[in-house]
């Protein structure tokens, strides 16, 4: 309950909301379809805010529900806000049947919207806000986009954080001079600090420090002991 209105008085404050922070919470008045839920960690939500009189929001529902078949309730969640009347909803809702097979829900007195769309400086629609397993959100924008479908790919095998993919990008560039300049010593260095962050997301260095070992440094031996370790 405190995050239903936590979260529209923070939005209220001028406190913008970004890819990172924490998700704020739901200001619902009426569970259309699905059970009622909140933002709970370890599980995967994507909220998406449309309306029945949206063309391309309309284009997103069979699109989301096939990718709600994908994953159990426990794994994800998808849940579209709309700020229309209850009426209008349930029709639009009751028409599409198995098409919209995810949890659709109406907005309380904007309160939700002013958490995420106002917040976030979003104004267009379809607008869809993917949260992680941690409660932090990890996209913003549209979810017919390749990079939303790539996004929720990598979210749900546990290989995405934008921030600190941000933050490591600096050290990345490094990591690439000190490759072309063979500068060994500094290129292990560089690499164990960004796999330290989180070997899940930035795996991909795993893989290419055994490549440098073997065919860069002509070492088989140090490549096969990082392999074991």
């Amino acid at each position: 309950a405190s995050l239903m209105w936590v979260a529209p008085a923070m939005a209220q404050r001028g406190q913008k909301l970004k890819v990172g922070d924490p998700a704020p919470g739901l200001s619902i008045s009426e569970w259309v379809k699905g059970d009622e839920t909140s933002i709970k960690a370890g599980t995967t939500y994507i909220v998406e805010f449309w309306a029945t009189w949206c063309p391309p929001c309309r284009k997103s529902i069979p699109h989301l529900t096939e990718l709600k078949k994908q994953y159990t309730d426990d794994e994800l969640r998808i849940i579209g806000v709309t700020k229309e009347e209850p009426d209008v909803v349930k029709a639009f809702v009751k028409k599409q049947g198995r098409r919209m097979d995810y949890t659709v829900v109406i907005d309380k007195k904007s309160g939700t919207d002013r958490a995420w769309m106002k917040a976030a400086g979003q104004s267009g629609i379809p607008t869809a806000f993917i949260v992680g397993p941690e409660g932090k959100v990890q996209y913003i924008g549209n979810p017919l986009s390749d990079e939303f479908d790539a996004t929720v790919e990598m979210v749900m095998s546990g290989r995405y954080n934008k921030k600190l993919l941000d933050q490591a990008r600096s050290h990345i560039k490094a990591i690439d001079r000190a490759r072309e300049m063979k500068n060994w010593a500094q290129y292990d260095t560089l690499t164990k600090e960004v796999i330290d962050r989180d070997p899940r997301i930035f795996y991909e260095l795993i893989l290419d420090r055994v490549d440098v070992y073997m065919l860069e440094q002509h070492d088989p031996a140090k490549a096969y002991a990082y392999v074991n370790e």
